[in-house]
């Protein structure tokens, strides 16, 4: 029997040259699969995302889609039996980038349909991307099986699936194979004094929630001005002007370092001693789960993803709100004390061992997948 799955990311192909978050996770979904014994195949690079709401748009996404759909199926159709895909895996659809491809390519074949991380926005039920709400309604309807890596996902969808079918799953991460970094070296690069506590944080630079996050870290960050700490900023975007505005009162703390390769992010921030990020209305946060990976704690505001994680044994430590009282006051009680944040280190390589580690999501998948082959 095929070992074969087609694997689709509608809203961002694995090969597209702007990083992001959830780029990051379908590649390790990718990597996931392929080390549950899959053979793993992209089945399409097609972009479905579209952002700006326009209808004209829209069509022609979906009249490349439906081509596409003929082309693999065509395609599908003529290989050997032993060669056919078994399984279509899609990672992450939305109203904004719906799946215009797996479900009918799976319903076509005959084989099982599989979603990790869907959103069900309600309010667009109507709306300027009410096409693509219908389409993702569709293939979740279809779906043999959604893993929700987003309680507030899982929750939305408890109104639209059967429970059995839907899967919580924590996000994850590969075990970071870079050797130790050099903190004395990179010390000496920037101008800091190794000595200092060193925080870090890492996001993209946009308008939204994003720039609301560094606003109340900067703002948070006045309040803690009395203790010797520098901060590392890792991104970039079009708003790293209002970034770099909103931590001039403390700018000559405050080192912006531009986007790094994701391939030498733990190199960064693993010369650090705390992750820092407010997290408003932050999907995944895998910034912070990769501060963890390297061995670096983190200080958040509220999220419900990594929730679970706060009470796991003090790695990751999460204010119960988003606001900047609360934030300032976790970040001074963790500067006050010395041994809090190297105690909170040493937490890290178990957390992402038992909750977050490469090994677990495989074996999940082995066994939400496995359930459905013939």
């Amino acid at each position: 029997m095929s070992r074969t799955i087609a694997f689709y990311a509608p809203m961002k192909p694995l090969n597209h040259p702007i990083p992001s978050g959830d780029q990051r996770i379908a590649r390790l979904f990718f990597e996931a699969l392929q080390q549950a014994d899959y053979r793993v195949e992209i089945a399409s690079t097609l972009r479905s995302w579209e952002g700006k709401g326009d209808p004209l748009s829209q069509q022609q996404i979906r009249a490349s889609a439906e081509a596409e759909c003929r082309r693999l199926i065509t395609r599908y159709q003529t290989l050997p039996e032993k060669e056919r895909p078994r399984c279509w895996f899609t990672y992450h659809l939305y109203h904004k980038a719906p799946d215009w491809i797996g479900p009918e390519v799976s319903r076509v074949m005959g084989i099982p349909y599989v979603v990790a991380e869907a959103s069900i926005a309600n309010k667009q039920r109507g709306g300027p991307w009410h096409q693509g709400w219908e389409q993702s309604m569709v293939a979740l309807r279809q779906a043999a099986a959604v893993l929700a890596l987003n309680p507030r996902d899982e929750v939305a969808l408890r109104d639209y699936l059967p429970a059995e079918r839907i899967h919580s799953m924590l996000p994850f991460l590969a075990p970071d194979p870079l050797p130790k970094p050099n903190r004395n070296a990179l010390a000496a690069a920037l101008g800091l004094d190794p000595h200092d506590t060193w925080l870090v944080t890492c996001a993209m630079m946009r308008p939204g929630d994003k720039l609301s996050s560094y606003q109340r870290l900067a703002t948070s960050l006045q309040g803690v001005s009395d203790y010797p700490w520098r901060l590392l900023v890792i991104g970039d975007g079009r708003e790293r002007a209002a970034v770099e505005a909103l931590f001039s009162p403390v700018r000559e703390r405050v080192v912006f370092v531009g986007e790094q390769p994701v391939e030498t992010m733990a190199q960064w921030v693993g010369c650090c001693d705390l992750f820092v990020w407010p997290a408003v209305n932050e999907a995944i946060g895998m910034a912070m789960l990769e501060a963890m990976n390297a061995g670096v704690p983190v200080l958040s505001g509220y999220s419900p993803t990594l929730f679970p994680l706060a009470g796991t044994g003090g790695a990751l430590i999460m204010t119960t709100d988003n606001s900047c009282e609360r934030f300032e006051h976790e970040l001074r009680r963790l500067l006050s004390d010395p041994l809090l944040i190297p105690r909170a280190a040493d937490k890290c390589p178990e957390l992402m061992r038992r909750h977050c580690s490469l090994e677990k999501a495989v074996a999940t998948l082995q066994e939400i997948i496995g359930a459905h082959y013939d």
